[in-house]
């Protein structure tokens, strides 16, 4: 949860743990959302992912979280991971030039004097699946949409253009 910038809470909820996970998740959400009052949700874009599996399990949550935020009349924005880091991360060690998911958490973890995640020989962790990456993505989503986003207008994203609409 961001405010002003400035994150006032992180975390993870898994869904793993719950009976019912898509009804769990949205019961979750809806504790979040009555105690911060959020005036937007923000949240990955699935369209730059290459897993079948994540990306089916991860169109169910995202299914949850839009039905959540539309049923409390919440606005919602989706941002392509590879947009954030690209824009935020000044430091681009992955190939082609592009920021990686390390990248954009040293940069979220000096942002806001977190520490990032070490082993237990204390080398810096690099497996991707490690629950902090997912958060510091998130952190980054966030601070985007507060830096950037701001022009975003879901609404109007649907619109045609000027020149489509001229009717003959």
């Amino acid at each position: 949860m961001l405010e002003d910038e400035q994150v006032i809470n992180k975390g993870l909820i898994n869904i793993k743990e719950f009976d019912l996970p898509y009804a769990s998740l949205r019961q979750k959400l809806l504790q979040l959302i009555t105690k911060y009052e959020p005036e937007v949700l923000v949240f990955e874009d699935l369209r730059s992912m290459r897993n079948a599996f994540t990306v089916r399990k991860l169109q169910q949550i995202t299914g949850v979280v839009i039905e959540t935020c539309e049923s409390h009349h919440l606005p919602y924005h989706e941002y392509l991971t590879v947009s954030v880091r690209a824009k935020l991360c000044k430091t681009k060690t992955g190939e082609r030039g592009r920021a990686t998911k390390f990248d954009l958490a040293r940069m979220i973890c000096n942002l806001y004097d977190w520490d990032y995640p070490v082993d237990k020989k204390g080398n810096d962790v690099t497996k991707k699946e490690h629950e902090f990456f997912n958060i510091s993505d998130a952190a980054g989503i966030g601070l985007y949409h507060y830096k950037y986003g701001k022009v975003v207008d879901k609404q109007n994203e649907a619109r045609p253009s000027k020149k489509s609409t001229k009717v003959k």
